[in-house]
């Protein structure tokens, strides 16, 4: 039972993972749950019934899922997928900049800094300080 539970959870880990590891990095992982041994006999067990793959590189050996149970992806989902990762690479930077100014007290550029300026742009109910107002419109776009 307990090598049973030891079983399922390799190779449910595996399988989540999606990459290789070796017996004692998914002991680790599994934040000692099962001991080591336990562990190797799971893999050897998962091995053996082909639910997953081993390899062996000198004296040691790594598990990784079979990844024929994994379908397909087509070229266009994972250009899709590059393209997407591109953008929210870019946005992630972007709001890094903007945090970055605004811990160091600096307001962005951009924005305008004279009273009149931001009356013509927001209306006069919106008038505070000129620069706590900057940085409070930049925390709301922020959260956005």
């Amino acid at each position: 039972s307990f090598i049973i539970s030891a079983v399922k959870a390799v190779l449910d880990y595996l399988n989540r993972q999606n990459r290789p590891y070796s017996a004692i990095d998914i002991c680790n992982n599994l934040h000692k749950e099962f001991g080591k041994t336990a562990i190797v006999k799971a893999c050897e067990s998962l091995a053996e019934g082909s639910q997953i793959k081993e390899k062996v590189y000198g004296k040691q050996k790594v598990y990784v899922a079979d990844q024929s149970q994994f379908p397909d992806v087509d070229d266009s989902e994972i250009k899709d997928m590059d393209k997407n990762i591109v953008t929210l690479t870019q946005e992630a930077q972007d709001k890094q900049d903007v945090v970055k100014r605004l811990e160091s007290g600096q307001c962005v550029p951009s924005f305008p800094r004279s009273a009149k300026q931001i009356v013509m742009r927001y209306g006069r109910a919106k008038i505070i300080k000129p620069e706590i107002f900057l940085c409070i419109k930049f925390r709301d776009l922020m959260v956005k």
